[in-house]
């Protein structure tokens, strides 16, 4: 039971977190003795002294047998409850639409939802690398790459008092007050300032010229380096193989397409459809300027709308037969607008500004599935316009096609 201890720990938590409270619950017992945190305390010590273990194993082989054990004792776990009898309850969001005219659209947005972060760190940290190797020698270099550091800094320092100065006056000027999410007005008035702002930014970015010099090689080899959220290959994966019912979009406002190309090849996702922005290049080398396709909030609600739009035409010409059920995945501020949009939005990781802004109107997609198996909220329909909150691309798969390793069609 080891190996388990930390995951029932998480478990019990979760499920105490959100399930409502039913008298002589049949599980109460268990959710109780592994919510506790004297559970989770036992789990963190085992832990300790199975790291104290390992450290003291002075050959591979004896580090090796340990770790067998522990990966055998795993599995024996997993044994144990796959040949219960119980199956499972919650119908996968995918199988739900199983008819012929059904078609399912997922959108998701790439910085911080497919990779664990911003991606305009990673192309400054190149321009600076690339101004340090300059001709006229390694003072020369230094002197440069220092100079382009401090542009980037005043410009990245100026780009978030400003943009906290936006939150802060319309957090403070909602109607509701503090815990209240913005009324449909008071979030049309926050994302056009917001979008102005991002615009504003933007052309600063251009002014500066600092995104001058990088070689499509240099932003593919950075782009191939860049860390993906664990399990978003997986879950891109097996969407490829429903390729024949979904149509899948990447929507950004990434500086470089040619960036998440590269990001997206690595972790062997293939997406065809991606919208975003791409450096203007001069022969082998980026000028500076960058040709703009989607900057902001609105922009992205309008590429989503015209996505949407499109397949539907595309589906069918009887408006009565367009079927067409829309996902959106995104973690920010400019992605809100299409997350309400959506039949079902999915909000990955724990954005404290989309709960500032529509914390009220957010839920936990587990909470969610719970109450949908204790038929507290029967029908699939009870899912459209959500927005649900996850910590991973494993809920997401769990929820859109089931368990790892079962089969949708």
């Amino acid at each position: 039971m080891t190996p388990c201890m930390r995951l029932y720990a998480f478990l019990g938590q979760e499920i105490k977190k959100n399930i409502n409270k039913v008298p002589d619950h049949p599980y109460q017992q268990w959710i109780n003795t592994y919510s506790a945190a004297d559970f989770e305390a036992a789990a963190s010590k085992i832990e300790h002294l199975l790291d104290k273990l390992t450290e003291s194993a002075n050959k591979e082989d004896e580090k090796a047998l340990l770790y067998n054990l522990y990966r055998r004792a795993m599995n024996l776990e997993v044994d144990f409850f796959s040949a219960q009898m119980l199956g499972p309850v919650h119908v996968p969001f995918f199988k739900s639409l199983a008819a012929p005219e059904n078609r399912l659209l997922l959108v998701s947005d790439f910085d911080s939802t497919c990779t664990i972060s911003d991606s305009c760190p990673v192309l400054a940290d190149l321009t600076v690398q690339i101004a340090g190797k300059i001709p006229g020698g390694r003072s020369a270099g230094e002197t440069e790459a220092s100079l382009l550091r401090n542009k980037w800094d005043d410009l990245v320092m100026r780009y978030m008092d400003e943009y906290e100065e936006v939150l802060n006056r319309r957090l403070s000027n909602k109607e509701h007050g503090n815990g209240k999410a913005f009324t449909t007005e008071e979030l049309q008035e926050l994302l056009k300032e917001m979008s102005d702002f991002e615009l504003k930014a933007n052309a600063r970015v251009e002014e500066a010229a600092v995104l001058k010099g990088l070689s499509p090689v240099a932003i593919q080899d950075a782009g191939k380096s860049m860390p993906l959220r664990e399990g978003c290959s997986d879950f891109f994966k097996r969407l490829g193989l429903q390729e024949a019912h979904v149509d899948t979009h990447i929507l950004s406002v990434c500086w470089s397409k040619t960036f998440i190309e590269a990001v997206l090849e690595q972790g062997e996702i293939h997406v065809a459809n991606i919208n975003a922005n791409e450096l203007v290049f001069n022969g082998n080398a980026s000028t500076g300027k960058i040709s703009f396709n989607v900057q902001t909030a609105l922009d992205k609600q309008r590429h989503f709308i015209q996505i949407m739009d499109h397949l539907k035409g595309r589906q069918s010409t009887d408006p009565e037969h367009q079927q067409v059920h829309c996902v959106y995945i995104g973690d920010s501020l400019t992605d809100l607008l299409c997350l309400i949009r959506a039949d079902v939005g999915i909000i990955l990781g724990d954005s404290s500004t989309l709960k500032q802004v529509h914390g009220e109107k957010m839920t936990s997609l587990f909470r969610k599935a719970l109450l949908l198996e204790q038929g507290n909220m029967p029908g699939s329909q009870q899912l459209s316009g959500c927005v649900f909150t996850v910590s991973s691309w494993y809920e997401v798969e769990a929820f859109l096609f089931g368990p790892a390793g079962s089969r949708v069609l």
